[in-house]
Parts: C-alpha cells; sequence; structure tokens
C-alpha cells in the first residue's frame, strides 16, 4: 500500500482537478461553438477535438511529472468548460477515453492513474462506466489500477449525489453501472479495493431516482457485502472492508422510508449472521488494530438488527 500510495495521492489530484475551468491556463483551446454545439459535430469539428486531446495526452504518456500534471489537467477543462453541451461532452469523452486506453493498458502506474484520474470529470455515463470495468480483475491486472479506479468511483458517486453536480445519470444508466461494480467486485480480492466498490454503491443509492433503481443498488450492494464476508472468511483483513460496509449500511437504513425495511431486513439478515459469527472469532495472532475491527463489526451487526426491530 506504500507504493501504491506514493503513486495515487487522491485528496491532492482531485482538489487541483476541482479547481474552475477558468483557473488553468487554456494549453488547447477548442472554438466555443464547438464546445456549445447543440447540433452533430462535423468531421472536422471532430477532429479539432482529437488534436486537442492528443497534444495533452501525450505529455501523460511519455512527458515529465510536470508535464503530466499539466496534460491531465487540461484534459479535464472542457467538459467543464460554462454552457458545454452533452453533444460536445460525449464526443470530446469518446476522444479522451480512446486515446488514454493504451496508456492505462501499457504505461507505467504513474501515468496510467493520472489517465484513470481523468474518467469522473469527462461527466458521461459512460465514463463511469469503463472506470467501472478498470476496478475489475478480468479487465485491469494490476491492483494498484482497480483501486485507483474503484476509488474514483466512489468520489464520482459522491459527488453526482450533490445538488448541484454537473450532470446526472438517468435509471437506465444507474443500473448498468452499478451491475458493473457489482461485477468488479465479485472476483476481486484486495479488502482496500472491495471497500471503495462498496463505498461507490452506498453513495450511488442516495441519488435521486426512481425507489425500483435503488432497490437495485442496494441488492448490489448486499452481493459486493457478501463477497467481502465470503473472503473474510478465509482472509482475515478483508474485515476492515466489511466495517465500512455497515457503517454506510447502517445510516441508509435510518434514512429509509419504514415500509421499505421489512424487505431490505429479510435480504440482510442472512449476511448479517454470518458477520457476526466471524466477528465473535478473531484470529488467533490478530493484532489490535484488527480485534478492534471484528469487535466493532460484531456491534455494528447488533446496532442494525436493533433498527429492524
Amino acid at each position: 500500500m506504500r507504493r501504491f500510495t506514493r503513486i495515487f495521492q487522491p485528496v491532492a489530484v482531485l482538489a487541483a482537478l476541482l479547481l474552475p475551468a477558468a483557473c488553468a491556463a487554456a494549453q488547447c483551446p477548442i472554438p466555443r461553438e464547438i464546445v456549445t454545439a447543440s447540433r452533430s459535430l462535423s468531421d472536422a469539428e471532430r477532429e479539432t477535438i482529437n488534436k486537442c486531446v492528443e497534444s495533452q495526452a501525450v505529455l501523460i504518456e511519455s512527458g515529465p511529472p510536470v508535464e503530466v500534471s499539466r496534460g491531465r489537467m487540461e484534459l479535464t477543462q472542457a467538459p467543464r468548460s460554462p454552457g458545454a453541451s452533452e453533444i460536445f461532452r460525449r464526443a470530446y469523452a469518446d476522444a479522451v477515453r480512446d486515446r488514454l486506453r493504451a496508456i492505462i493498458k501499457n504505461g507505467d502506474e504513474f501515468r496510467a492513474v493520472n489517465a484513470l484520474t481523468i474518467y469522473p470529470f469527462l461527466l458521461t455515463a459512460e465514463s463511469l462506466d469503463e472506470l467501472a470495468e478498470n476496478a475489475a480483475p478480468v479487465r485491469q491486472p494490476r491492483q494498484s489500477l482497480r483501486i485507483a479506479a474503484a476509488r474514483l468511483l466512489a468520489q464520482a458517486c459522491r459527488s453526482l449525489n450533490d445538488s448541484n453536480a454537473s450532470y446526472s445519470l438517468n435509471p437506465a444508466q444507474s443500473d448498468a453501472l452499478s451491475r458493473k461494480i457489482r461485477e468488479a467486485a465479485m472476483t476481486e480480492t484486495s479488502w482496500v479495493a472491495l471497500a471503495e466498490l462498496a463505498s461507490a454503491l452506498l453513495r450511488q443509492s442516495s441519488w435521486r431516482m426512481p425507489a425500483i433503481n435503488q432497490d437495485t443498488v442496494r441488492m448490489d450492494l448486499l452481493r459486493v457485502l457478501q463477497r467481502q464476508v465470503d473472503l473474510a472468511k478465509t482472509s482475515p483483513e478483508t474485515l476492515r472492508a466489511v466495517h465500512p460496509t455497515l457503517v454506510g449500511i447502517r445510516k441508509q437504513i435510518i434514512e429509509l422510508p419504514a415500509a421499505a425495511r421489512p424487505d431490505y431486513a429479510l435480504q440482510l439478515n442472512p449476511i448479517l449472521k454470518s458477520i457476526k459469527s466471524i466477528a465473535d472469532k478473531p484470529p488467533a495472532g490478530a493484532n489490535e488494530s484488527l480485534k478492534r475491527v471484528y469487535e466493532q463489526c460484531g456491534s455494528l451487526v447488533d446496532q442494525i438488527l436493533g433498527l429492524f426491530r
């Protein structure tokens, strides 16, 4: 984890990227008529976008660290420009993702993680889907990149819950994203990644959407929690992922309408029983930190069961 922390420092990176678009000097200006276009873009306009993307992506791909940072910053600016249209954002996001895939696949971890960091700022559902795919072992063999993708997903899902979010996902897009997050978790073995994937679903379950879609996200979350619990049976450290997931679920239940609690309890109770069984028997030789996690998980199970009474 120490090596990964040196490569990816999300707080510092995202704080810089969250600066208003106007704060960065435009190194790759795209004409405003393209950015605000309300009709299909011409081939020439798409080529203008491609040239812009290429001029910055090459910095991420082969430039020194300061140029990597500049290229990353520049590629996040256009979608957040005042008046940027959905037509432009989709075309721009497609061009950026097409160019960054090779960096994510073949670049060293520093460059690949910097490329992934751009995805949440492309402001499209497809970009979040691709982040979820990079959080899946079947698509992304490097654990550090899966952790980065999962963490970025959690942060993106949290930002989409803000009342002033720059964009939103429709119910079908939300269902597709939660499914991809759940699928990523089913073969994951890193407790850090599993904790972030569950965090993403917890945030997503609070989005403003029809109840049936919220139910879908909650069911996917329970399947991720079950994956965490199954792994904790043979890998005790995984209970460190279970703990924050239970904290989030407790809060979720408190906010649920009373009428929705019985069905949720029916789905959740067998998992809680398994967690309690594990939590009551810390592994021999566990350090004090892990013992506290076991104790806290047992206490959380009792608290959650109390909410259903």
